[in-house]
């Protein structure tokens, strides 16, 4: 008798069913929002979030780098930010830390002025770097910070190298700008920037 009942309640999924009103239970809210997303495919300088994506809506972003290719060799991908829409830049002060993957070659460092992704890179399109930087608090009242982590093949095209950078961002101020360049011109490449719910 449970059976006949359990059958008579069940559904044939390959049937069509109309459905009113809301789903709910269907999962978790997605925490990183795309924003916004840039393709490069010919020679420039930088590339840019402004204050039309960096807002106050969301404190906290998340900026992927994907198969970046430089105009030349031995130089790094790195990022600065800004309170006045890239009309200036502030002080970063990054800590560097950097590991050959397929050797022992490791060093850490400070000083540097800007977030930190890769350094002395690979301008073969066949290498590509790929790396990201999280920005935290940038609405806060606050020092800034941002953690960054990058890969990449040496200027010689042999090495791989893992790296990872932590930078106070010298502001209480809000930050609504963020610009990504090299030492050299950026060939190719897909930048992307989320915003991080709450």
């Amino acid at each position: 008798m449970a059976i006949s009942k359990i059958q008579a309640e069940s559904m044939n999924l390959a049937d069509t069913y109309a459905f009113s009103g809301s789903v709910t239970g269907a999962g978790d809210p997605s925490y990183f929002v795309k924003l916004a997303s840039t393709t490069v495919s010919s020679s420039t300088p930088s590339v840019a979030f402004n204050n039309s994506i960096i807002t106050s809506a969301y404190d906290n972003y998340y900026i992927l780098v994907q198969a970046v290719v430089p105009s030349a060799n031995n130089t790094d991908l790195r990022a600065r930010c800004s309170i006045d829409n890239g009309s200036s830049f502030i002080t970063h002060e990054c800590s560097l830390s950097y590991y050959q993957m397929n050797g022992s070659d490791s060093s850490r460092y400070n000083a540097r002025t800007s977030i930190m992704i890769t350094e002395d890179e690979s301008a073969v399109a066949a290498k590509g770097i790929n790396g990201e930087i999280t920005l935290y608090n940038v609405n806060g009242a606050t020092l800034k910070v941002a953690k960054s982590h990058g890969y990449a093949t040496n200027g010689n095209g042999t090495s791989q190298y893992s790296y990872f950078g932590n930078t106070a961002i010298d502001t209480t101020s809000a930050i609504n700008y963020i610009k990504i360049f090299g030492d050299q011109a950026i060939l190719s490449g897909i930048f992307t920037i989320y915003g991080i719910a709450k």
